[in-house]
C-alpha cells in the first residue's frame, strides 16, 4: 500500500495563475540575525506566539523571530529539517474566495536568513524539505477544481529553481490521467517521504479529517472502494473520481482499503493532529493468486532428506 501525504487538498483553474501579487520586506533585528549567521547552527524547536509569529531556538537556547509580513496573517504548523539546520513554515494569506486563509508562500529559515518561496503564486498545499535541509520541495494548485499540480524544488541558500513539474490530477475535464515517470524528489514529496504542513482551519478543533483518493496499481481511481478505520469502527466509500473523506479522533488506528476485483491493503495510521485535514492516499494491487489444479493431491513440502 503507497500512501501519498498532502497538506491539504484543493482543486481550481489554472487560471488563477499570478491571480497573488504579494510584496512587503521582512526585519530581523542585526543581534537575532548575527546570533544563527553560523552554516553549522542546528535548531531545537520551532513555534507560533501569541502574536503570530514563528519562533526559532537553537541547540544553543538562542531564540530567533520571524514575524509575518504584508498582507500575511498567520503562519502554518512549523516544521524542522531531518538534519535541525533549518525550518520551514507556510505563510497565510486572506483569499476572497475560500472561508480559511491559503499558504502562498513557504518560509525557510536557515543559516541566519530568512527565505520566502512563492513558485507560480499558486496556494503551496504540499511541501518537504529534500537533502536534510539543503532544498525544499513543494507542491501547488489552485483552490478550486484542478486539473494538475505544480511542483517545484529549490536549493534553499540560493533559493534559485532546480528543477520543476506539473502533474496531471483526476478532474472533470480529464478523470483518469495518465501520469509518466516522476521525479525522484517529486515522487518522494507524494510518498510522504517529505513533511508537509497539515493546518486547516476548516477542520474542528477536536477532530482530524482524513481524506485521500484510491487508485489501482496503474494509477486509475477506484470508485466505490470501502474505507474503514478499524478501532472506532468508522468507514466510508469513496467517490466516482476515487475520493474519501473521514473525520477521526486522532488515535492511532488501522485504515482497511477494499475493492472489489483488488487485494485489500490494511496499514497503520498513526496518531493525527486535531485540528487538521491528513491526505493518505491509496494503491490496491490485484491479488496474487496460486494455481490449484481441480482434483490433484497437494504437494508434500520437501525435507532434507527427499
Amino acid at each position: 500500500m503507497w500512501f501519498v501525504a498532502t497538506a491539504m487538498i484543493s482543486s481550481g483553474s489554472r487560471g488563477m495563475r499570478g491571480s497573488f501579487l504579494l510584496a512587503g520586506l521582512i526585519f530581523l533585528t542585526p543581534a537575532l540575525v548575527a546570533s544563527q549567521a553560523s552554516p553549522g547552527v542546528r535548531y531545537r524547536s520551532a513555534t507560533i506566539d501569541q502574536r503570530g509569529e514563528l519562533v526559532i531556538v537553537s541547540r544553543q537556547g538562542r531564540a530567533i523571530r520571524v514575524p509575518k509580513r504584508g498582507k500575511q496573517t498567520s503562519f502554518g504548523s512549523p516544521e524542522l529539517s531531518a538534519d535541525s539546520t533549518a525550518v520551514a513554515v507556510p505563510a497565510l494569506f486572506a483569499n476572497c474566495c475560500t472561508s480559511y486563509d491559503i499558504p502562498l508562500e513557504l518560509v525557510v529559515y536557515a543559516a541566519g536568513r530568512t527565505h520566502r518561496f512563492t513558485g507560480d503564486g499558486l496556494p503551496i498545499f504540499q511541501w518537504g524539505f529534500v537533502d536534510g535541509g539543503r532544498r525544499v520541495a513543494f507542491g501547488q494548485e489552485p483552490v478550486h477544481f484542478g486539473c494538475e499540480i505544480h511542483y517545484e524544488l529549490h536549493d534553499v541558500a540560493s533559493e534559485k529553481l532546480v528543477d520543476s513539474a506539473d502533474v496531471p490530477e483526476p478532474c472533470g475535464q480529464r478523470p483518469d490521467p495518465v501520469i509518466g515517470e516522476l521525479p525522484a524528489w517529486v515522487a518522494g514529496l507524494r510518498a510522504g517521504k517529505a513533511e508537509p504542513d497539515s493546518s486547516d482551519p476548516t477542520v474542528p478543533k477536536t477532530m482530524a479529517l482524513l481524506t485521500g483518493t484510491v487508485r489501482d496499481d496503474r494509477g486509475n481511481v477506484i470508485a466505490g472502494a470501502a474505507v474503514v478505520l478499524v478501532s472506532v469502527r468508522v468507514g466510508t466509500v469513496t467517490d466516482a473520481q476515487g475520493r474519501y473523506t473521514l473525520l477521526t479522533p486522532g488515535t492511532p488506528d488501522s485504515l482497511r482499503v477494499s475493492a472489489a476485483g483488488w487485494a485489500t491493503a490494511t496499514g497503520a495510521l498513526p496518531r493525527l493532529q486535531l485540528g487538521t485535514r491528513t491526505e493518505l492516499s491509496v494503491r490496491l494491487k490485484r491479488p496474487t493468486r496460486v494455481p490449484v489444479i481441480r482434483g490433484a493431491a497437494p504437494l508434500a513440502p520437501r525435507t532434507g532428506s527427499q
